[in-house]
């Protein structure tokens, strides 16, 4: 993924901005932001009621989803905002925080 290769990069040569990477420009950005948060209302996960029986194994399932895509949106977004890594002027297409996203998957 873009994210993936931005953090390879980022390891070897910190000064190279997110925004100039393949696939996480400013219009790459937004409309995957766009899509993820749009996810967040209606996830794009298979109903874990018809694959897993187990109640409590379904309630361990969800929750470590959640923490996992809360806390990678969560260092894409201070990344994004951190003007020494993201290298965006306008930051506008991040329309929650993690904070924010956390409060929904919670929901």
């Amino acid at each position: 993924s873009a994210w993936d290769r931005w953090q390879l990069t980022n390891a070897t040569d910190p000064s190279v901005l997110m925004i100039t990477n393949s696939g996480l420009s400013g219009e790459d950005v937004e409309a995957a932001m766009k899509a993820f948060y749009e996810s967040l209302y209606s996830p794009p996960l298979p109903s874990l009621e018809s694959m897993v029986k187990d109640p409590e194994m379904r309630k361990t399932a969800r929750s470590k989803i959640a923490t996992s895509v809360c806390n990678i949106y969560e260092e894409i977004y201070n990344d994004m905002t951190n003007s020494e890594k993201g290298g965006y002027d306008d930051t506008g297409f991040l329309g929650h925080t993690p904070t924010q996203v956390k409060t929904l998957f919670s929901a």
